[in-house]
């Protein structure tokens, strides 16, 4: 066989390899796209998670700080109150819950919903520690299970309901604190009337005194409470 024929011969074979190491490098470099593009995905996956922790992180610090200012106003604020002559259990804090609990009878008269003198000391109090501090207020009025009996209560009414009267006295908690210097902006209101008790919702009197509240939630600047109710 010639030189000539041979390596005419030989030609296909040489365009074989040279297309079979083509389709190697392609291979080769889509393996390579498809595990950088893996890398990459998995990297923001990673910043996002390191975002979020940092987050998490920022967030903790402020709850820290905002649980330090509302133990220091409540340590402030039981001093304040310390020279009152206030019955036992009529002012509670639940740190918990970052909740004040003031008694219906401390607040109010027997089925009104008008400030009592000695509940608006105790509510002027209140505005004087808290009125320049960036909390929010949620003030929350419940009522025991009886009906409205009292006839200008009952006249002052739309729906003669209690849920009503605890939405009143809500509002006029509200509006105490705000005639005390706290801005009406950073308060709220809401009212439960007989459907959410602490005690059972019967007729024995020390359960109905028990129920009868004003519930005061000091919120963080982030407007979050730490209980649902």
């Amino acid at each position: 066989m010639s030189t000539k024929i041979a390596w005419i011969l030989s030609l296909p074979w040489v365009v074989l390899a040279s297309m079979g190491c083509s389709t190697v490098d392609r291979r080769e470099h889509d393996a390579l796209k498809a595990y950088n593009d893996q890398l990459e995905s998995e990297n923001a996956k990673l910043r996002k998670y390191k975002e979020m922790a940092e987050r998490m992180k920022d967030e903790m610090v402020v709850s820290d700080a905002e649980s330090k200012l509302i133990e220091d106003l409540r340590v402030a604020l039981l001093q304040a109150l310390g020279g009152m002559k206030i019955d036992s259990g009529d002012v509670q804090y639940d740190p918990k819950t970052g909740k004040w609990t003031m008694a219906g009878d401390l607040l109010f008269d027997s089925g009104s919903f008008k400030i009592t003198p000695k509940g608006d000391e105790v509510l002027k109090k209140f505005a004087e520690t808290y009125r320049t501090k960036t909390v929010t207020l949620r003030i929350v009025g419940h009522t025991d299970r009886d009906p409205i009996a009292k006839a200008g209560t009952k006249q002052s009414l739309h729906f003669d309901h209690n849920v009503e009267l605890g939405a009143l006295r809500s509002c006029s908690v509200f509006m105490t604190l705000s005639k005390h210097g706290v801005v009406q902006s950073r308060m709220f209101v809401e009212s439960w009337g007989n459907n959410n008790p602490v005690a059972s919702n019967d007729t024995r009197p020390e359960n109905k005194k028990k129920n009868r509240r004003v519930e005061i939630f000091i919120l963080g600047a982030s407007g979050t409470s730490q209980s649902g109710r």
